[in-house]
């Protein structure tokens, strides 16, 4: 069993940024250093070369701006949901060189889709109710409480100018074209069951 919760990534920047606490080791965040020890590929963590540090000799992320985040360009949270989802040892890890920036953007983006596929179920929490029917009639398992939809997250309490939104969607374009096929292939799922069952939730 995985749920796989795709939040709204016009926002989730803005989350990471507030959720993240510098450590006194070198500037590096316990995010980062965490991050690193996630990011281990093929068997060893990425190199300082392969994976740098975005933010050198602070001590606190007060002075570090939505746009100096978004900006650096070793940020785990950019596209996280592809990388997480992605076999990336098709485009040789963190190594940069093996493939052109639109090369490895596409083998990654087209794993993540294969991957999710392959899933026997995965749920959107904008869509609660309906992640629920689906796993109950994956799994064959009745939730004893429903679902309870609620769209609020920490990022929502973080506003975004529409400049901001526009520079956070360009460097998160591998995420958002992923949301929209998890979306297709939730609904399609959704659809087969209930023109299976006949009993489900688009027909109540």
């Amino acid at each position: 069993m995985l749920w796989s919760s795709f939040t709204d990534i016009t926002t989730s920047p803005s989350c990471e940024i507030q959720s993240r606490g510098l450590s006194a080791s070198g500037g590096m965040s316990a995010e980062e250093r965490r991050g690193k020890l996630l990011a281990t590929c093929n068997g060893r963590e990425p190199t300082p070369d392969e994976l740098p540090s975005c933010y050198q000799g602070q001590d606190s992320w007060s002075g570090v701006t939505l746009e100096e985040f978004i900006n650096c360009q070793h940020n785990l949270a950019r596209n996280r949901q592809v990388h997480m989802l992605a076999d990336l040892t098709l485009v040789g890890c963190y190594n940069l060189s093996k493939y052109s920036p639109e090369e490895r953007n596409a083998i990654m983006l087209e794993s993540a889709k294969a991957n999710l596929r392959r899933f026997s179920y995965f749920g959107l929490t904008e869509f609660q109710k309906e992640s629920q029917y689906i796993f109950e009639e994956t799994f064959n398992l009745q939730f004893k409480k429903a679902f309870e939809q609620s769209n609020d997250t920490h990022a929502n309490a973080e506003p975004l100018t529409e400049e901001e939104r526009a520079m956070v969607m360009e460097v998160n374009g591998l995420d958002i074209q992923l949301y929209e096929f998890a979306q297709e292939l939730f609904f399609r799922r959704l659809t087969y069951m209930e023109e299976h069952e006949g009993d489900g939730i688009l027909s109540s």
